[in-house]
């Protein structure tokens, strides 16, 4: 029944701030700024979204709670249609528009997914904890409700949204795939969540116990990720790049965390305080080295490759240089050395609040910097548009001396920077994987937050935490398997010398030696010359669209001399 409460709040007072941004960006252009408020005004209050929405809480206040039979009866009626005509639309945007989100393309819906499903359910939980703490409501009504807020948060998005996109004209297709994507990914995703909400009265020792068995399990399988990914980049050292260092050095500190949590659980002396260092120092150092990431292919985006090539040892300082200073700090300040069920969750205050100010700068710098990335690229596309514009002047002209310049647009690069020669080794490439690989560490961040400020703030330990610390431990510990998965698998790329080798060993043979055109017999002269004025354009046409395969262009060639 709650559904019911939230729905008209939802699209009384929080859609018209999206709808208000909307119209906003519609109106900017095309309305001057003294007009546009009251545009905007306007078109919010004639929303039928808003209008019907507000016109059925006045209506419920107005037949005193219970609606008539036959406009309820009609109502219903209206109701359903809403919902399958949105659908309808919905499945009739989505045929052929799946196609074109590959790659690149995939990293908004994602993104979108991701918000949606990992975001929202958390924030909600949180907002709705602090609320009624200040209200000072009971602990168990405090919980259910909080727990009822995360549940609301994995809730799909409803067909409305789709409707919304189209009367704007926002990435239409773009909002079809991300939504049929959300509908997947929140089924399980809700699925778990209530199991985990009916879970009650928790043994903290089991619990604990149970996270140090999943996290060392994780931990043997991540060491020999980190072993193959460290083999696989060693291996193609050729097509290193600033990305590619970091993201090394991201794996040797998953290698260093995985190599501790296996050394907690070790009983020789001193095996505790090697594993305490090794833990942390692979935690800070991935964590960091999350925003150096982000903080790289910004201004690899920027072709800012000197800035970049200037920072890399910064970076590689700061990594290893921090992580054993705040542990150094953290002993100073009196942190103890834990047992190995402590190591995975449960640490002390000192190191809590350590690890909320480390997760804290790392997330808001890996987003500043994913943002800026996002600008960089659609700045330089803008840039490369331009530039053909100005190409095709001066082509028609012979002159670039009256090309204008674009009022408005900055240029895609750092002041006082040169644009470099991608030729040089500083192009980046693989920009899609590393992309998505600081969008799943930025999911890790932000998950791993989430249970830290939990711990501090509220140390109930309830279903939705105990499914936020696994998805943590697996976030924290198998983060080398997600490396592996983006990375490793590129059997192409390792195949390449291989199949190079064995094309070279086989284009040893022996010459071909093609006979005297005089000694061809008749009929043969005949089909070559028949070959000649008929078929020899279009098979120029076809070797030309399949231009990668070598030997049809030899055997065109051959067949030219042959004739």
């Amino acid at each position: 029944s709650y559904l019911y409460l939230l729905a008209p709040v939802n699209l009384v007072m929080l859609n018209p701030i999206g709808f208000t941004l909307m119209e906003i960006s519609k109106n900017k252009n095309s309305t001057s700024r003294t007009h546009l408020p009251l545009r905007v005004i306007t078109s919010i209050a004639t929303n039928p979204i808003v209008f019907m929405t507000a016109l059925g809480i006045a209506g419920n206040f107005i037949f005193a709670h219970e609606v008539p039979d036959a406009l309820e009866a009609l109502l219903k009626v209206f109701g359903s249609a809403f919902t399958a005509s949105a659908l309808f639309l919905l499945g009739l945007r989505m045929v052929g528009s799946v196609r074109n989100f590959k790659g690149e393309a995939l990293m908004v819906p994602i993104c979108l997914i991701a918000v949606k499903e990992l975001v929202l359910p958390l924030v909600t939980r949180e907002v709705s904890s602090l609320v009624l703490t200040w209200a000072q409501v009971p602990a168990n009504e405090s919980i259910a409700f909080s727990t009822y807020g995360f549940l609301y948060g994995t809730i799909p998005s409803a067909p409305g949204v789709f409707v919304y996109a189209t009367n704007y004209g926002l990435e239409v297709k773009l909002i079809a795939t991300a939504m049929v994507a959300c509908t997947f990914v929140s089924a399980p995703l809700m699925f778990i969540s209530a199991k985990m909400v009916s879970i009650s009265h928790l043994s903290p020792s089991k619990t604990l116990s149970s996270l140090a068995a999943f996290e060392l399990d994780l931990s043997i399988v991540g060491i020999f990720a980190c072993v193959i990914l460290l083999s696989v980049f060693t291996f193609k050292r050729s097509a290193w790049s600033a990305p590619q260092k970091l993201t090394m050095c991201f794996v040797l500190s998953q290698l260093f965390g995985c190599i501790g949590t296996i050394t907690g659980h070790l009983y020789w002396p001193y095996s505790q305080y090697t594993a305490y260092f090794l833990m942390n120092l692979g935690d800070f150092s991935a964590r960091i080295l999350t925003a150096c990431l982000a903080i790289c292919l910004a201004f690899m985006e920027s072709r800012n490759y000197a800035t970049v090539n200037h920072f890399l040892p910064i970076f590689y300082g700061i990594a290893a240089g921090i992580p054993v200073m705040l542990i150094v700090i953290a002993n100073l300040l009196g942190d103890s050395i834990p047992s190995p069920e402590r190591t995975t969750l449960a640490s002390s205050t000192i190191v809590e609040t350590i690890d909320i100010f480390v997760l804290l700068v790392s997330l808001i710098v890996s987003v500043v910097y994913m943002v800026l990335q996002q600008r960089y690229k659609r700045r330089y596309a803008r840039y490369l548009v331009y530039s053909r514009e100005a190409s095709a002047t001066c082509d028609s002209t012979h002159t670039c001396e009256d090309v204008p310049t674009p009022q408005g647009e900055e240029q895609p690069v750092l002041p006082g920077t040169p644009l470099l020669d991608p030729c040089s080794g500083n192009e980046d490439s693989h920009p899609v994987h590393h992309m998505a690989l600081v969008f799943f560490l930025v999911c890790a961040l932000f998950i791993s937050l989430a249970l830290h400020i939990w711990n501090v703030v509220d140390d109930k330990m309830t279903g939705v935490y105990l499914e936020l610390a696994f998805l943590d431990v697996f976030f924290t510990r198998g983060q080398s398997l997600i490396v592996l998965f983006i990375f490793g698998l590129d059997i192409i790329s390792l195949m390449q010398p291989f199949c190079r080798r064995v094309m070279e060993t086989f284009s040893h043979g022996e010459t071909i030696t093609l006979p005297n055109v005089e000694e061809i017999p008749s009929e043969t002269q005949h089909l070559c010359d028949q070959f000649n004025t008929y078929h020899i354009q279009p098979c120029q046409t076809q070797i030309v669209r399949r231009r990668r395969y070598d030997i049809s262009t030899d055997f065109t060639l051959n067949f030219h001399k042959f004739s």
